[in-house]
């Protein structure tokens, strides 16, 4: 077995070329919506903290009846008046949507879907530390 010893000197220099972490670090995400590329993402937190009375990011579970799905939709609109929406009856996007809080982040991407509405291709929901969060 071999071993590795390192002076305290050397020590300090391979520790100075790591990347650093930053503590308390945090993220002001407001609404994007991308038209072009059907995706929108955004926390909840900054889009309800923002000056403005426009952006809006949410994802909604709904379940009906005598029907055996679960239905997810999730919906934004930004400051320049983009607004963009999508729905889905797949279970595994009923149970991301599900975790959406009053912090999350949120992206979700959509294709057409006809006459009925966008059909959500992906929703991603991040509840973490960096996030914004919503003030009273």
């Amino acid at each position: 077995m071999k071993y590795c010893a390192f002076s305290s000197a050397a020590l300090l220099v391979c520790m100075s070329a790591l990347p650093s972490a930053f503590a308390g670090e945090r993220a002001q995400q407001l609404v994007n919506i991308d038209t072009a590329d059907r995706i929108a993402y955004g926390s909840t937190g900054a889009a309800r903290n923002s000056t403005d009375a426009i952006q809006s990011i949410a994802c909604e579970v709904s379940a009906y009846v005598g029907d055996n799905k679960v239905y997810s939709r999730c919906y934004a609109q930004d400051t320049k008046g983009n607004f963009a929406d999508c729905y889905s009856s797949e279970p595994q996007h009923a149970q991301v949507a599900q975790s959406v809080g009053p912090d999350s982040w949120i992206r979700f991407s959509w294709q057409d879907g006809g006459p009925n509405g966008d059909i959500c291709s992906e929703i991603l929901v991040s509840n973490s530390s960096i996030n914004a969060i919503k003030k009273p």
